[in-house]
């Protein structure tokens, strides 16, 4: 009874703060749901155009720009439901809740005395934080896949820790193996190593099985993407990764080099540290305990370290901390495996105990706690930018347009949207990634695109625009979490020129208090 009391705190605890910092950021935006990046856009374009029976986020043309292949079909099932924007932090919030009940239940049966207060208590203001180094709060507010990945990955690392050759694997394990993936292709870094663990332990039959499974699904998406005349990875990992863009369009030497230098950057910044302290009390841990005990560990942390390293090389880091979190997940799952035992030991002072494990949380933490607080701005800041961009390409100019941050703009909107940075057409990916991207290229896809005007980030284009584009106004908002705090728009099609102006007077009245529009004669 004390156990489920303690779990059902735990999930009430983090839906009243994700509850909150929604109350905060709808605040903000008019009683809207706005996500705090714009990224979520492209999953439920791409997810209405699955419903329509495309796939891309323009009628008609086909492109893969979701960074996850099972969340698209999960969005366009909340689609097709009716819940709208809503469905992505229904599912992430879920995510969020069920990751919260799990951790407080490892918790309390590892780390936990009951029978002393003492004990009790300290786990009661801990869990907080350790919620924190989940980023269970605002991780939702993204709108991603994230939120169920630090749960796919949570539940790999705790059915490792209970892996053994006398009891078949755990649906913990199962599940998460087989969903790591689907949700993000990083996950692979985790499952396979724990798929290869499975097998190590004997049990081959769910080897097996999940393994078969979990190579039906990518054969069944990459089926899909050969028909479709699509890559078999997303233009999202391909333009975003510098890894992957060097592996697949450039040499070895080059996809080396970028190796390198994501291992640099890991260990520049606080994760590589995180990570080596992390690897260096597991193995230590292991030393330390008994021949039958370093075996149950064994799993676990050889999958960690595997997931870890994967990530210091081909992994990125920032946008809200939503790629790395899972790192951090597993990194405290498996802290909390290796070293409840320790905490639980009677004897020692319990206010020492807790100081020491406060102080190792708020490390773990802060990087994800910041963002409880900045999640309001970030939310304003999408609608005072993306959705802004949005309302002027379906209510005020409704022509075909071109942008380099594709999101808001092409989710509901039937009218075609070219996204030059990639993402959302696979053209000029192509172009890109080929270096065709100067200004020939760029008026050769707007032209061929049709596109009438174009809103995009002057820094993204250091080689300049085509000489017929004109510049007619710039949006101005604050940067949060946008790319850039101010967004060109410029005329293509110069024969809409009254056209604009009148679309751009009349935009620029209806504009929240925190964007603004500054317009100027056509200029090229």
């Amino acid at each position: 009874m004390a156990r489920i009391l303690f779990c059902s705190y735990g999930i009430l605890f983090t839906g009243l703060i994700i509850a909150l910092v929604l109350e905060l950021s709808t605040a903000r935006t008019g009683g809207a749901l706005f996500y705090v990046l714009d990224d979520p856009y492209i999953h439920l374009s791409v997810a209405e155009s699955i419903l329509a029976g495309g796939y891309g986020v323009n009628v008609g043309e086909v492109a893969s720009p979701s960074s996850s292949i099972l969340y698209p079909f999960l969005l366009s099932g909340t689609l097709a439901l009716g819940l709208g924007d809503w469905g992505g932090l229904i599912i992430n919030a879920t995510a969020s809740i069920i990751t919260a009940w799990i951790i407080a239940s490892l918790i309390w049966r590892l780390a936990v005395e009951p029978q002393r207060f003492g004990s009790v208590l300290t786990a009661i203001i801990c869990l907080p934080l350790v919620y924190a180094c989940y980023h269970l709060f605002a991780l939702p507010m993204t709108g991603m896949e994230h939120s169920l990945h630090v749960l796919a990955s949570t539940a790999i690392i705790i059915g490792l820790a209970g892996l053994t050759r006398e009891y078949s694997p755990s649906f913990l394990l199962i599940a998460g193996i087989f969903c790591a993936p689907l949700l993000r292709f990083e996950g692979l870094a985790l499952a396979g190593p724990a798929l290869l663990m499975m097998l190590f332990m004997g049990h081959v039959r769910w080897f097996l099985v999940t393994t078969t499974a979990l190579f039906a699904a990518f054969a069944a998406y990459w089926g899909m993407m050969t028909s479709l005349g699509l890559p078999l990875f997303p233009s999202s990992v391909l333009v975003k990764s510098n890894v992957m863009e060097a592996a697949t369009n450039e040499s070895v030497f080059a996809a080396i080099y970028s190796v390198i230098e994501n291992i640099r950057l890991t260990l520049r910044l606080r994760f590589g540290t995180v990570y080596g302290v992390t690897i260096a009390l597991l193995l230590l841990v292991m030393s330390w305990q008994p021949a039958e005990n370093r075996w149950r560990l064994l799993p676990m942390t050889f999958a960690l370290i595997c997931a870890l390293i994967g990530h210091s090389i081909i992994g990125a880091y920032g946008s809200f901390s939503r790629w790395e979190t899972y790192t951090f997940a597993i990194c405290v799952t498996a802290l909390i495996i290796a070293f409840g035992g320790a905490v639980r030991r009677p004897g020692g002072s319990i206010p020492l105990r807790f100081l020491g494990i406060a102080t190792v949380l708020a490390i773990f933490s802060a990087p994800m706690a910041k963002r409880v607080f900045t999640t309001p701005d970030a939310s304003e800041n999408i609608y005072a930018q993306h959705y802004q961009m949005h309302r002027f390409a379906t209510e005020f100019f409704a022509y075909p347009s071109a942008v380099n941050d594709l999101g808001w703009v092409a989710y509901r909107n039937d009218i075609h949207v070219l996204d030059l940075w990639g993402l959302g057409s696979e053209q000029a990916r192509i172009s890109r990634t080929a270096d065709q991207s100067g200004v020939a290229g760029i008026d050769a896809l707007t032209r061929e695109a049709g596109s009438t005007y174009a809103m995009i980030y002057d820094e993204w284009f250091e080689d300049g625009l085509p000489a017929q584009w004109c510049k007619v106004a710039t949006l101005i908002t604050p940067k949060i979490t946008a790319a850039e705090g101010e967004v060109a728009f410029y005329l293509i099609d110069r024969s809409k020129e009254a056209e604009m102006e009148k679309a751009l007077a009349e935009f620029a009245a209806s504009l929240p208090d925190v964007s603004s529009l500054e317009t100027t004669p056509c200029q090229n």
